[in-house]
């Protein structure tokens, strides 16, 4: 009877530890509310710039201010893209750093990435 009960506690024990880790990674992906300015290289504000989480399909737009608000975990990455601007990449966890600034930087086109095609459109009325 004695050894039954054990084994009992031995199986309940088992479980538990189980039990606790998964409880530990639930709380390792807990959703951290960002709210953020994004600034062009020569300081004034972007508004308009796409803010992505990578993988996901959860994103905003930065308002005229050039200010945005997301829900992301801490292992997401953010991405921040506009036209004409060359897209960043930024794990959240990297986010908070004092002194870490993330700036939009205008993309470099060469002439050969340039391709200007005249069109024309004929409509017919019938």
């Amino acid at each position: 009877m004695k050894g039954k009960f054990v084994f009992g506690l031995y199986i309940i024990a088992f479980f538990l530890s189980f039990s606790s880790c998964f409880f530990t990674v639930v709380l390792a992906q807990e959703v951290i509310h960002i709210s953020g300015k994004v600034t062009t290289t020569n300081g004034e504000t972007a508004p308009g710039v796409s803010v992505r989480v990578k993988g996901k399909r959860q994103g905003t737009t930065t308002d005229v201010n050039g200010l945005f608000q997301v829900q992301a975990t801490s292992s997401d990455i953010l991405i921040f893209s506009q036209i004409g601007m060359a897209s960043q990449e930024v794990p959240v966890d990297q986010i908070g750093i004092p002194g870490l600034k993330h700036l939009l930087s205008t993309k470099a086109f060469g002439v050969e990435q340039m391709l200007l095609l005249p069109l024309t459109l004929f409509l017919k009325m019938y």
